[in-house]
This record gives structure tokens, C-alpha cells and sequence, in this order.
């Protein structure tokens, strides 16, 4: 074989492996793309709720200062009435999702009286259909309700056993798994200040079908999503107080934490078995009491996408670590090739 043979050979083991680590920088950043929080929104000034719509032009959904788990603004609901339902509220839409995360603040003021028969706090599911997941409590513990499922009734509560705060704040996260229709393999999890206070696997949240109902005939097709969050004014005396509040189909952290939030969790996977251990966080966090960050078997990290932006971040793994080896392999083989070219 000649020297020009084996010039030619190099030539094209090297035009193979250049082709190679291309498509794995192309593979590296896509999958990157698809960890994301869709939006993490602190409601700082300049900003107002801006993004969010509502049914009332009232003074009782207000920005205020009076408490902020991060920066200086919060929302505020001030609830007047033990007897009012579908009182005034905020809602926002959401990235439809069957498979998702979401994290928010909540306080309230010193004394605030509950319903017995449940003060709503915050709910999300699909704009004409079911399941929905509803955060409230009647007992000044948080607790969450499945809003009409496939596979149960109404009565389908879970409790955290953790009372709501006046005197700090707490950090509230959660993972949503919708089913695959026809099969019981959804699930949901609930952690506070990073430790797991609620869990129910195996589930059939929807339906086999697209005209699949509950016991109750409440529609819960096998194409239902989440595609919105509200914010509840509803039977209660006293303020309740918002922060943080972010969606994504990636663990969204509590503020301080250096890992990805909610990683004790089965992650995506089907039927997971979390456990207190290995979801418990740590405590303390900021000076003005805001919960500490989250231990979890998974400490990836990542930056939360800033105030009201509805773009990316907050994926464990940033764009720069996962795509480093690609790109390093990609510039050493280019100038490989350019120096046998030379020659």
C-alpha cells in the first residue's frame, strides 16, 4: 500500500470519527433541551402579574411586600369569608404536560382560620377535563386532592400532615406522572422543605379512552393533560401568601438548594418507590425563613430560569457539561484533520 493509500485511509477514519462526534454533540444537545423549568416566576418589580389573568378587578389578589421568599414582592390573597366558594382567583397556562413538577412558596398571617370544609390554595389540571390536582386544607394541614380519577372517587385525599406556617415560609414541590391509558402505572409525590410527606403509585389517573369518565361521569380521557395552574380566593379568613411558584417537566428547586429539587422521587420512571430517607432535605435555608434545599439521591444542579421567564434552565445538567466530551472530541479530530492535510 502506498503513502497515498494510507493518507487516503487516515483521511476517511477520520472523516468517520468527525461525522461521529458530530451526531453526538447533535444527540448531546438535544437531549439537554428537553430538561427545562417552562417558568419560575418570583414576582419581582418591575413585574406585576403580568402572564397571570383573573375573574376579579378586587383588592383581594394583591402584589405586596409585606413577606417575599425571595426578593421583595409575593402575592397576597386576602380571604374574608368562611362560606365563599369559587371566590376570586388567578390562573396562568401552562406548558400541557403529563409528566411534571411543579414548586411554590406559601405562608400565611398569624391566625388564619380554615374551612372545614376545605380552603382551596392552589389547583392544577386541564381546561375541560380531569384529573386535577388540588392543594388545600381544612385543618391548617396541607393536604392534596385528586380531583376525579379513572381509577377512584372523589374522596381520593392525600395528607402531608404539615401545618401551614405563619411564622415562615414553606417550600411545596411536587410530581405529577400521568398513566399509560389502559394501565396503572401513574403516580404523584409530594415533598415539604424537601422531605417526603405524600406518595400513591400505581395509578390510573385517566381513562383507556378518549371518552373514558369517573365513577362520577366526570371526563378523564386518555389525552388529558395539565395545562393550567390558579390560585385560589376561597372559604377562609386571613392572608395567604405566594412565592416561587414554578412548572417544568424537570425538578424545579427550592431556592438555595444546590441540587435539582425533588430527586427522591422515581423520576419519571414508572410505579418508583421514593422513601423520607432518601428525599429529606435540609433545613434553615435564608435568613427570612425560607425552607431548606434538598439532599435527594441526585444532585445535579442547574440555574432556575429567572422571574417571570418562560424559557429554559433548571435542567440538572447545564448545556456545557453535557456537551463538553462531544465538543472536545470534534475540535481535536478538526485540527487532526487539518494537520494531515498539510502534510
Amino acid at each position: 500500500m502506498t503513502s497515498t493509500d494510507n493518507r487516503e485511509g487516515s483521511f476517511g477514519t477520520i472523516r468517520h470519527l468527525l461525522m461521529l462526534a458530530i451526531h453526538t454533540g447533535v444527540l448531546a444537545l438535544a437531549g439537554s433541551a428537553r430538561a427545562a423549568v417552562y417558568w419560575d416566576d418570583g414576582f419581582e418589580p418591575p413585574q406585576d402579574l403580568t402572564g397571570w389573568d383573573t375573574n376579579s378587578s378586587d383588592s383581594s389578589i394583591s402584589l405586596t411586600t409585606e413577606q417575599a421568599a425571595e426578593g421583595a414582592q409575593s402575592v397576597k390573597l386576602r380571604h374574608t369569608s368562611l362560606s365563599v366558594g369559587e371566590g376570586p382567583m388567578i390562573w396562568r397556562s401552562i406548558t400541557p404536560s403529563q409528566d411534571f413538577y411543579a414548586r411554590f412558596y406559601l405562608r400565611t398571617s398569624p391566625g388564619f382560620t380554615y374551612s372545614t370544609s376545605n380552603t382551596k390554595i392552589l389547583l392544577m389540571r386541564g381546561n375541560a377535563y380531569y384529573p386535577g390536582w388540588e392543594f388545600g386544607s381544612n385543618d391548617g394541614a396541607l393536604q392534596l386532592w385528586v380531583d376525579a380519577s379513572f381509577d377512584r372517587s372523589d374522596n381520593d385525599v392525600h395528607l402531608t400532615s404539615t401545618p401551614i406556617p405563619s411564622d415562615r415560609w414553606i417550600c411545596v414541590q411536587s410530581h405529577i406522572k400521568y398513566n399509560t391509558p389502559g394501565q396503572a402505572d401513574g403516580s404523584l409525590e409530594v415533598w415539604i422543605d424537601g422531605q417526603l410527606k405524600a406518595q400513591s403509585d400505581n395509578r390510573e389517573f385517566v381513562g383507556p379512552t378518549p371518552t373514558s369518565v369517573d365513577v362520577n361521569g366526570n371526563p378523564v380521557p386518555s389525552y388529558a393533560t395539565t395545562d393550567f395552574i390558579e390560585l385560589y380566593n376561597e372559604r377562609g379568613v386571613g392572608d395567604m401568601y405566594y412565592d416561587g411558584i414554578g412548572f417544568g417537566d424537570e425538578p424545579v428547586p427550592c431556592l438555595g438548594s444546590t441540587s435539582d429539587g425533588a430527586t427522591g422521587s422515581s423520576n419519571g420512571g414508572s410505579g418508583g418507590s421514593a422513601t423520607a430517607e432518601n428525599a429529606e432535605g435540609e433545613t434553615g435555608g435564608k435568613d427570612n425563613g425560607v425552607g431548606g434545599g434538598v439532599k435527594g439521591a441526585d444532585a445535579g444542579g442547574g440555574e432556575l430560569a429567572e422571574s417571570g421567564d418562560e424559557g429554559g434552565g433548571g435542567c440538572r445538567v447545564s448545556w456545557g457539561e453535557r456537551t463538553a466530551p462531544a465538543g472536545w472530541l470534534l475540535s481535536a479530530l478538526a485540527v487532526a484533520l487539518v494537520r494531515r492535510r498539510r502534510r
